[in-house]
């Protein structure tokens, strides 16, 4: 039989556990929005008579994102500048995510010219004092006429890790010449900790 309505919502939302369940993130972007759906899904069958046989294995939303079978060009380098606080380990993570499907190098000879991408980590770090100043020359090196290397640009949003509001990159700080040049034409990827870091490394792996 069904549980009754009250009991179901306590079951839900721990009315009478001491801590309550963590919230749940909604995103407008699909990908995410699939992950929220199916974290939905997950604590209403954890509510339900019969969970357990639930717990036997993780949900999946048919076609999600991460479930896509995936590969990678051969030869990839990823330039992750000095001058970009926390470059180094995004692209590293995101590296180990990917089954180390391409190379990081941090060295700017290297990675101006012969890097495949140059991956830029918007942060709330991006583009301060004397490194945000050599960050910018970098870029414009990078988008010059006859660069091959590409921007890939990642956005962060946990705020344990410098996540910011992107609009604070059209407040003065982006140098004006990029900004008016196209820089942010391109899609910035969002990066999503948790649940939600599998959709991102498949965003980001899908762009390279």
């Amino acid at each position: 039989q069904l549980m009754s309505t009250a009991r179901l919502r306590a079951s839900i939302f721990q009315e009478h556990e001491p801590t309550p369940r963590e919230v749940i993130p909604w995103h407008r972007i699909k990908d995410f929005q699939a992950v929220s759906l199916k974290l939905l899904a997950e604590q209403i069958l954890l509510g339900c008579p019969g969970y357990e046989a639930y717990k036997e294995g993780p949900a999946f939303v048919p076609g999600e994102l991460p479930r896509e079978k995936l590969a990678l060009k051969p030869g990839l380098l990823v330039y992750a500048s000095p001058n970009n606080p926390g470059a180094k380990q995004v692209a590293d993570d995101l590296r180990a995510g990917m089954r180390g499907g391409f190379e990081v190098t941090c060295n700017p000879e290297v990675g101006l010219s012969t890097a495949t991408h140059f991956l830029l980590y918007l942060n709330d770090q991006t583009y301060l004092g004397e490194a945000g100043e050599r960050l910018a020359d970098e870029l414009r090196a990078a988008r010059a006429e006859g660069s091959k290397i590409k921007v890939i640009m990642v956005h962060e949003n946990d705020a344990a890790r410098g996540g910011c509001d992107f609009g604070i990159f059209f407040d003065g700080r982006t140098p004006q010449d990029l900004q008016k040049d196209g820089l942010y034409t391109d899609l910035a990827y969002a990066l999503h900790s948790g649940a939600f870091w599998p959709v991102s490394v498949a965003l980001v792996a899908k762009a390279l």
